[in-house]
């Protein structure tokens, strides 16, 4: 019996060294019910899906900053008037100290409603400094258009024990109050990969030897 011990160490810590990383995806689409321009968009907009949850990562409420009573969701989509200014919203992720993430895209779908055929202008951007990420403007002139915007986020790695937030800003020249003209973003989709920490499976390993000791 004694000279199986060592073998079961082995196994065990063999066991624990491939850290299971797992791809994982956070989506905004907006369908939790309509907000009326000029209402808090920070109520009712919480994250639709969040596949790093299971690692203990957790995603903010999509909130308006300014100004908020230009912006509403109706339809599933994030709706801002093209009244000539720029609208600002956003999200923030908090990543806590047991995993790393590595970022690998987000992507957004846009588009102009109405009449008013002026470009509407979509920038997104990051509160971090220095990760190498790129502010990316998509641009179009259509009554009724939608598109896609895909951006690689491959300066975003090796991120732990920190919170980044996520910035869009949509603009249209006009003077329109209407709500029959609007732009719009939906299906914000952040995606990445989730990294556990090796401490985490070596915890799991040493718990495995103190019921194996007691057992004996």
């Amino acid at each position: 019996m004694m000279s199986r011990l060592p073998l079961t160490i082995a196994a065990l810590f063999l066991g624990a060294v491939p850290i299971s990383s797992h791809a994982a995806t956070i989506l905004f689409d907006f369908s939790g019910g309509d907000i009326a321009f000029g209402a808090n968009l920070g109520v009712g907009s919480a994250v639709t899906t969040n596949d790093f949850s299971g690692s203990g990562v957790t995603v903010s409420n999509w909130t308006a900053a300014s100004p908020s009573r230009e912006i509403g969701i109706a339809g599933g989509q994030v709706r801002a008037k093209k009244s000539g200014d720029t609208d600002t919203h956003q999200f923030t992720i908090t990543i806590p100290d047991s995993v790393t993430i590595e970022l690998t895209s987000i992507s957004f779908d846009y588009g102009n409603f109405g009449p008013d055929t002026t470009p509407a202008n979509f920038l997104v951007s990051s509160d971090v400094i220095g990760e190498g990420y790129t502010n990316n403007p998509a641009t179009h002139a259509s009554g009724t258009f939608s598109g896609n915007v895909v951006m690689g986020l491959s300066g975003f790695t090796g991120l732990t024990d920190r919170t980044i937030t996520f910035i869009f800003e949509d603009s249209a020249d006009g003077n329109n109050s209407s709500e029959s003209m609007y732009t719009f973003i939906d299906n914000v989709t952040l995606t990445g990969t989730v990294i556990p920490e090796p401490s985490a499976a070596l915890l799991g390993c040493f718990g495995s030897l103190l019921l194996l000791r007691r057992r004996r």
